[in-house]
C-alpha cells in the first residue's frame, strides 16, 4: 500500500456485523489512491475468518487484514492503526459509524485542497445541524489557541472516525498515543502533540461524511468521563486548555451528573480499602464541574451539602454497609475500572 495516498483503517473487536456492513460500504468507493486496513483487537466471534469472508466476498479489493495476537485495548488498536499503515495519510474509522456514498472522495478532496494540514478534523452527525460549516468551507488551524478560538464541537473532535492524519506527522508523537492510552483518548493526544511541537496544521473540514450511530450519553462512563478529562494536560497554553476542556465538560456533563455520582460513590465510602479513591475521583470530577460552571456558587453550596451528607455515611459506616454488598462483591463500572487500571 506504500505507493498510495489513503488508508481508511478500521480498529474492530468481536462486531462482525457491524464491520462487515461497514467494508460493504467502503470497497465501492475504494480507488488506486486508497486502500482498507482492518486492525482486529483479537476478536472471538465470526471476525476470526474475517479473511475467508474478504476473499470471497471482495477478492480483488485492495483490504489487508492484521489480528493482534492478544487484546491490547480499544485505544492501543487506534494507534495501531498509524503504526502498520503504510501510505501518506490514515483514517482512523471506527467499525460502528456509517459513512456516506462519497465519504472517501471527500477525504481525498480535502487532503488536496490542504496540502500544508498534517490532521483533518471530518464533520458528522454528532455536530448539530445548524452548528455544521457548509461544504467545502475548511478553516485551517496552526496553534492550540486557534484550535480553542475556532472549534464549534469537541465531541465531534472527539470521535475517533472523524481523524484523517498524515502518518509520518501521527508517527513522529505516536509515544504520546501509547503514553496517553489511559485517557481514553489517543487520537487527541496526537493532534494536541504536534500542534505543541509546532509540526501540526489542523483543518476542520466542512463536508459531513459520518452518521455517528451511538448515544454517548448512554456509553459513556464516568470513569471514561475523568480519563478524556487528562488527555488535555498535553496543552501548555493555559488559555488554551481552558476554554478546550470548558467545551469538553459543557459537551459532556451527562456523566457527571452529581445525584448520579453520589448514588455510586456512597457504597464505594463505607469500605476502607476503596475509600480514599472513591472520595478523591468524586471530588476531582466536581473541581471540572465549578471551574467552568457559569455560576460556580451555586454548585460549592451543593458540593457542600454533598460532602456533610457523605461524612455522615463514613460516620454510619457500620449500620450502613449492611445494606450494601461487601466489598469483595462490588460490581460496580467505575470501581471495577479504577483498581483494573483499564480506564475505558
Amino acid at each position: 500500500m506504500n505507493s498510495h495516498t489513503l488508508t481508511v483503517a478500521i480498529p474492530t473487536y468481536n462486531r462482525f456485523a457491524l464491520l462487515s456492513k461497514s467494508i460493504s460500504r467502503l470497497v465501492p468507493q475504494l480507488t488506486d489512491e486508497v486502500g482498507l486496513l482492518v486492525i482486529d483487537n483479537a476478536s472471538t466471534d465470526e471476525t476470526v475468518n474475517l479473511r475467508t469472508w474478504i476473499h470471497e466476498t471482495f477478492p480483488d479489493a485492495r483490504i489487508q487484514v492484521v489480528r493482534n495476537r492478544a487484546n491490547v485495548g480499544a485505544s492501543a488498536n487506534v494507534a495501531r492503526c498509524i503504526e502498520f499503515c503504510e501510505t501518506e495519510w490514515v483514517w482512523t474509522l471506527g467499525d460502528d459509524d456509517d459513512v456516506s456514498e462519497d465519504a472517501i472522495a471527500k477525504v481525498l478532496e480535502c487532503i488536496k485542497k490542504n496540502p500544508s494540514a498534517t490532521h483533518i478534523n471530518l464533520q458528522s452527525t454528532l455536530i448539530p445541524l445548524a452548528s455544521r460549516r457548509q461544504a467545502g468551507s475548511d478553516v485551517l488551524i496552526e496553534t492550540t489557541m486557534e484550535l480553542a478560538q475556532k472549534l464549534e464541537c469537541m465531541a465531534n473532535f472527539l470521535l475517533c472516525s472523524a481523524g484523517v492524519h498524515r502518518t509520518d506527522v501521527a508517527r513522529t508523537v505516536l509515544s504520546k498515543a501509547y503514553s496517553s492510552l489511559s485517557t481514553a483518548a489517543p487520537q487527541l493526544a496526537i493532534v494536541f502533540a504536534s500542534l505543541e511541537l509546532g509540526i501540526g496544521k489542523v483543518v476542520l473540514c466542512g463536508d459531513t461524511v459520518i452518521n455517528h450511530n451511538f448515544d454517548d450519553a448512554q456509553l459513556w462512563g464516568l470513569e471514561v468521563w475523568l480519563a478524556v478529562a487528562d488527555v488535555f494536560t498535553l496543552i501548555r497554553n493555559q488559555q488554551a486548555r481552558a476554554k478546550l476542556l470548558s467545551m469538553y465538560v459543557n459537551e459532556h456533563w451527562y456523566p457527571a451528573d452529581t445525584n448520579k455520582l453520589r448514588a455510586e460513590v456512597l457504597p464505594l465510602l463505607l469500605h476502607k480499602h476503596t475509600r480514599s479513591m472513591a472520595l478523591s475521583d468524586y471530588l476531582y470530577l466536581w473541581s471540572k464541574r465549578i471551574q467552568f460552571a457559569k455560576r460556580p456558587g451555586l454548585l460549592i453550596v451543593k458540593l457542600l451539602a454533598d460532602l456533610v451528607v457523605l461524612a455522615l455515611a463514613i460516620c454510619l459506616a457500620p449500620i450502613l454497609r449492611k445494606k450494601y454488598a461487601p466489598a469483595s462483591g462490588i460490581t460496580n463500572s467505575f470501581l471495577r475500572t479504577r483498581l483494573d487500571g483499564r480506564g475505558a
